[in-house]
């Protein structure tokens, strides 16, 4: 009512009861007897009935009528030609050629890698990020950077070994891990 008056708003267009629960609700209070505040709101801003609820309007009736399907006569009756049969040779089977089987990503690393950082895939990153480092992309980043500036794999175990204690040395995470870093050390 107070913000109405503040307004210097005579009438409340739309619906006018969302506007009253708003106000109600904003000072948490539901009233026991509406009616008294109804009066009170409509001192101010002229309210009635019809402005709290909607209008129902009745619906224009949908009259079904039967219909009746058309009749369709059958197509003419239609006969192929016989169809003439072709002898076509067979060729001897060729030996088949082997296929060499792609080997996975991994073995194609087996060897010593120039920085770990170049040589992680998109998935190991979520997955060491998420399961090693607790979700903490930074920390991972920082970690594989330090990694890489080490000198050996000794540094690398004891870098490890003082700033993640807590890792689970059973699971295959730490073990994809450590394989990463054995490989830049090999």
């Amino acid at each position: 009512v107070q913000r109405l008056e503040e307004k210097k708003q005579t009438e409340i267009n739309g619906n006018g009861f969302s506007l009253l629960d708003a106000v109600l609700e904003e000072v948490h209070f539901t009233p026991e007897d509406p009616e008294e505040y109804l009066k009170q709101f409509s001192l101010v801003a002229p309210l009635t009935l019809e402005k709290l609820y909607d209008q129902k309007t009745e619906e224009p009736k949908v009259v079904m009528t039967a219909q009746v399907p058309p009749v369709v006569s059958p197509p003419p009756a239609y006969t192929l030609p016989q169809a003439k049969q072709l002898e076509i040779p067979v060729k001897p089977a060729e030996p088949k050629k082997e296929v060499k089987q792609p080997q996975p990503v991994a073995a194609n690393h087996l060897g010593k890698i120039g920085r770990i950082k170049d040589n992680l895939t998109i998935n190991q990153k979520f997955m060491f990020t998420k399961i090693l480092f607790n979700g903490d992309f930074e920390i991972f980043t920082e970690a594989i950077d330090r990694l890489d500036t080490l000198d050996n794999i000794k540094q690398a175990y004891h870098y490890l070994e003082q700033n993640y204690p807590e890792w689970d040395r059973d699971s295959e995470e730490y073990e994809e891990f450590i394989e990463l870093v054995q490989k830049r050390f090999s």
